[in-house]
């Protein structure tokens, strides 16, 4: 975790500026001592006024100890200064040590756990406004029409465990991804997690949107973690109740596969002349078959299915739910 790193690194080097402070101000002590010339010992006063016959003892006495410092108390002088540098040096490793353990503690225990992959969940992905959310909260209480709970943009991912609403079986974990593109590597960091995936599209909106739509659908087929646990894939063309007049009597599944088919293989080829493209050293080839990308090159059995939150009409959905994730 990068957070956890950096801190151990601050941690390291408060450590090392504590160990040159300390260092720098016994340079200063040492530095600011008066000099004391060579040969010369300090005479205490009282040894220059000599008082009377009687006293010139004491006198001498005085004399002596103001005397110049012997080796043995050179030897001691120098034995205080090394005494000094040793706990300096103490210091730093001590100072040291509790920084790197510090560092590791944050890294294995303090700091957040790493989320556990389990490889079992159903991911609603797409772009925004497509529907994701009403797609969820439609499986987990069945509510149609007037009864559907209103969604929202959201810039965080919903998570729940549920049985299907009017399939029963086993509980399902679903996680319905926010569609905004600047989110999209905290999804592929994720990804792994998947089981199955229905891809949501809204279907009054995919022609000015084909080549986004795409160019996301590729960047999934080529997930190499993605592909690690995943082996379905649903394009859920949503939204066909509110189809305009042009589009009536056309069914949005087979104008979105054909299309994002064409839209699919031009991206293909432009990512391999982009040499230098940094992304495509993390994602995985599509072996294509023939000339031109088809469906039965995608790494994973992909299907397209009509849909309609507001009608009520999921069956296609809740079947691929069943099949794939075991619900």
């Amino acid at each position: 975790d990068k957070s956890m790193a950096k801190r151990s690194s601050m941690l390291m080097c408060a450590a090392l500026l504590l160990l040159c402070v300390a260092g720098a101000g016994a340079d200063s002590d040492i530095d600011n001592k008066p000099a004391q010339p060579a040969g010369v010992a300090a005479v205490p006063q009282e040894a220059t006024v000599p008082e009377e016959p009687q006293n010139q003892a004491h006198t001498t006495e005085t004399a002596a100890d103001a005397a110049p410092a012997g080796p043995a108390d050179a030897a001691d002088t120098a034995g205080a200064g090394v005494d000094l540098d040793q706990v300096l040096m103490a210091a730093g490793a001590v100072a040291t040590l509790c920084a790197m353990a510090g560092g590791w503690f944050l890294m294995n225990q303090g700091g957040p756990k790493k989320r556990r992959f389990k490889g079992d969940a159903v991911f609603l992905v797409g772009p925004c406004d497509s529907g994701k959310t009403a797609v969820m909260f439609q499986l987990r209480d069945g509510d149609t029409g007037d009864k559907l709970r209103p969604t929202h943009s959201s810039m965080t991912f919903n998570e729940d465990t549920f049985a299907v609403a009017g399939v029963g079986g086993k509980p399902v974990r679903i996680i319905d991804f926010p569609g905004h593109s600047r989110l999209r590597p905290q999804l592929f960091d994720m990804i792994e997690d998947c089981a199955s995936l229905v891809f949501v599209i809204d279907s009054c909106a995919f022609s000015a949107k084909a080549r986004e739509i795409a160019s996301f659908v590729l960047d999934l087929l080529t997930s190499e973690k993605m592909l690690k646990n995943c082996g379905n894939m649903l394009i859920l063309c949503n939204k066909t109740d509110a189809l305009p007049d042009e589009l009536a009597g056309i069914s949005p599944k087979t104008m979105v596969k054909k299309r994002l088919e064409t839209e699919i293989e031009a991206l293909r080829l432009a990512r391999a002349e982009a040499l230098d493209d940094i992304a495509n050293s993390m994602r995985v080839e599509l072996e294509i078959a023939g000339n031109a990308f088809k469906w039965t090159d995608a790494p994973l059995e992909v299907q397209f299915a009509d849909a309609s939150v507001s009608d009520g009409k999921l069956e296609a959905v809740k079947s691929f739910i069943a099949e794939t994730a075991g619900g």
